[in-house]
């Protein structure tokens, strides 16, 4: 069986293909990957802001290897907007956590790697039983949602379950 849970991304990189062209897919690559950067960076509240660019900069060299056009540049942008709405609930904020669901829906059709939301997602919950019961609840209603919402791919349950038979592959008899 074959399993594509990259077929929004695919049809993105179409149309900006038909747009813009090669240039295009490059520059919107790029932005994803800047936007993961920037999100991470966003929330971090320092005095040395003039070290921030520099972070910038040994991050994108560190992930460079990576940057070429391929659904992995979304999955760390949704990664990073996961983690910060989780990281604005943590600290109080309620109604952050009604995004995660969302961006969750968006991830599980556009790469695999949708897997590590719901992962991250995951600890924060049972972080949230252990620390913040008073949000327990509310917690547990999006991660519920989360994972009904990650049924919603064109291959149903077996589009949710599919990262595990990715993982598979990386078993030592396996010669992928």
């Amino acid at each position: 069986k074959y399993i594509d849970l990259n077929w929004v991304y695919q049809l993105i990189n179409y149309a900006v293909w038909k747009l813009a062209g090669p240039s295009g897919l490059i520059l919107l690559n790029s932005a994803f990957f800047i936007g993961a950067v920037y999100v991470t960076l966003s929330h971090v509240r320092t005095n040395i802001g003039w070290l921030i660019p520099w972070i910038l900069l040994m991050s994108i060299l560190a992930i460079s290897p990576s940057l070429e056009v391929r659904p992995h540049s979304v999955s760390w942008f949704l990664l990073a907007l996961v983690i910060r709405q989780l990281q604005l609930f943590s600290k109080g904020n309620i109604k952050a956590l009604r995004w995660v669901p969302l961006v969750l829906l968006i991830w599980v059709n556009m790469h695999s790697l949708f897997i590590l939301g719901l992962l991250v997602f995951g600890i924060y919950w049972a972080g949230t039983w252990m620390n913040r019961k008073e949000h327990f609840k509310q917690a547990s209603l999006y991660f519920g949602v989360s994972i009904l919402d990650c049924l919603i791919n064109p291959y149903g349950l077996s589009g949710l379950l599919f990262p595990f038979e990715q993982a598979t592959a990386l078993e030592s008899g396996n010669i992928f």
